[in-house]
């Protein structure tokens, strides 16, 4: 019996050995693993940050690829699959053990956070999901600074750009620079100009380029605009801050007061005139008609420069050391007593005085007959036009009576006179100028100026132009120059010894001071012609 209970105990140990035994080799069968970002071989955008657990990244958004792991021996493959908590920003896929991570652009003004679940499966394995959170920060607004392409700067041949500043000869002009950004996000913004800028200075926008119209100068002084362009997002909210650009203009100088008559296009002859009312043999008024001119063509004008008033004896005497006027003497009247070839050589003398280019080159000596064979005749000495001078001049005909009417905005609103229709308010003519009886010169500046600010356009001294005279007979060759750019009047020819003469003075009739009249005068000295200069625009 003893021996009995002993084998039955051995015999059972022996199974509960074996129970064991075979216990421990089942477990060791089922392995064991856990989901990991491998975040050392992440590629993720420059201000995004992963870490074992989580995805931080700013507004921008992205993509990030990290690969994952399951932490299983090697030689064991395991499947990966990836879920996200339910939204519409932020999407995940996984392909073999890579996790692509797309983040959405933010237009959250405060951070976003969400969560996404890795889990992977492997034959035999046990592996843990590992959950991941992604987390955004708010909507990030792309920052940058307008700026101006220096080497795109297009101007004018005699301006200087540096740094940023356009210094530009008083003559004005165009100016031209390409704009750009930096912004380093592909967003695509507008330009526009910010604020007010001189009148003098126009600019716009075209396209991305800022493009700048400069007027010539007329002041004493440098003049300066500054430009700002600023920039906005066409479709998103940018944060720029905006570029200057600045532009100084060079100083306008000269011996007497001028102004900028801008250039444009009018019907020359064209005009208005006092017309009396009679009532049987009584005249009960007068009143305004369009003029009869037996020429009225259209011309156009380059921008030019003209004297406030007529040249007076006292900067005459200066430039020319005599002083050729014998009555009427005084500083402050206009100079007389000159011939047309003689107020072209003064132009020059000023120019020079002035360190400008002389307008005119002497030319031949142009000899008139006498038609009634009484004496030699007259000599005229010729001057013509220098091209590209800046120096002074005389009036062309055309833009002398541009300039007279008030410019563009004159021959909107015409008048019979400079400045007025009223005699007494404008000029001095023969019912108004006497003195002791006897019509007599006057002072400049006394009357009422035009829109343009030019006194004595009427009345006062007669002025000289540049053109030569045309007969009443020859009026179809003052129609034949129709349509003409910065027309100079007929060529010379044989016969012609007048030039023309405009504004009337201080002893003709009203009629003859009016804004379409023009007057062809004999080039020689006489005592009601003075001289009122022009200098183009260079």
């Amino acid at each position: 019996m003893k021996t009995n209970r002993i084998m039955s105990a051995i015999l059972t140990l022996a199974v509960g050995f074996v129970s064991i035994t075979s216990c421990s080799e089942k477990d060791d069968e089922t392995i064991k693993g856990a989901v990991a970002l491998d975040v050392n071989s992440a590629v993720v955008p420059e201000t995004a940050q992963i870490r074992p657990g989580a995805i931080v990244i700013d507004g921008k958004g992205g993509t990030v690829t990290v690969p994952v792991t399951a932490g299983l021996p090697d030689g064991t493959a395991a499947q990966f699959s990836v879920t996200v908590a339910a939204q519409t920003w932020c999407h995940a896929s996984v392909e073999g053990s890579i996790l692509t991570v797309v983040i959405d652009k933010s237009d959250d003004t405060s951070g976003r956070v969400t969560s996404m679940e890795i889990a992977a499966t492997a034959a035999g394995a046990e592996i843990s999901p590992l959950t991941v959170s992604v987390q955004q920060g708010e909507k990030v607004i792309p920052s940058g600074e307008v700026k101006f392409d220096e080497s795109s700067v297009e101007m004018p041949e005699n301006a200087t750009y540096t740094n940023g500043v356009v210094d530009m000869p008083y003559a004005g002009g165009s100016v031209s620079v390409a704009i750009s950004n930096t912004l380093t996000e592909p967003v695509e913004v507008e330009y526009a100009i910010d604020g007010d800028l001189p009148a003098w200075c126009v600019a716009a926008i075209d396209g991305d380029k800022l493009v700048v119209e400069v007027e010539p100068s007329v002041t004493a002084t440098v003049d300066q605009a500054v430009i700002t362009v600023k920039a906005t997002g066409k479709t998103e909210t940018v944060n720029m801050l905006a570029g200057t650009f600045r532009i100084n203009r060079a100083p306008f100088t000269s011996s007497m007061p001028m102004v900028l008559v801008k250039g444009g296009t009018y019907t020359m002859g064209a005009g208005l005139s006092w017309v009396d009312i009679w009532d049987d043999y009584t005249k009960v008024g007068r009143e305004l008609q369009p003029s009869k001119n037996y020429y009225e063509y259209p011309v156009t004008l380059d921008p030019f420069y003209i004297a406030t008033t007529e040249i007076t004896q006292k900067l005459y005497q200066q430039v020319m050391g005599e002083n050729p006027v014998k009555d009427f003497v005084g500083d402050n009247y206009p100079v007389v007593n000159i011939s047309w070839s003689m107020a072209c050589e003064f132009c020059n003398k000023l120019s020079e005085k002035e360190g400008l280019t002389p307008a005119y080159a002497q030319g031949d000596i142009i000899e008139i007959p006498d038609p009634w064979g009484w004496g030699p005749g007259t000599k005229i000495q010729d001057y013509t036009i220098v091209d590209g001078a800046n120096g002074y001049r005389l009036a062309t005909s055309a833009e002398w009576e541009f300039a007279a009417k008030g410019g563009n905005d004159g021959i909107n609103n015409m008048t019979v006179y400079a400045g007025g229709n009223e005699e007494d308010d404008v000029l001095w003519y023969a019912d108004n100028s006497k003195i002791n009886n006897k019509e007599s010169l006057r002072e400049v500046a006394q009357k009422q100026p035009n829109a343009l600010g030019l006194y004595d356009m009427s009345g006062n001294a007669a002025e000289w132009a540049y053109d030569w005279g045309t007969k009443y007979a020859d009026r179809d060759e003052r129609a034949a120059i129709t349509g003409a750019v910065n027309p100079v009047g007929p060529e010379w020819k044989s016969g012609m010894d007048e030039k023309v003469s405009r504004g009337g003075s201080y002893r003709d009739y009203a009629s003859k001071c009016t804004l379409y009249t023009e007057t062809s005068t004999a080039a020689d000295v006489t005592s009601a012609m003075g001289i009122r200069v022009v200098r183009s625009v260079k």
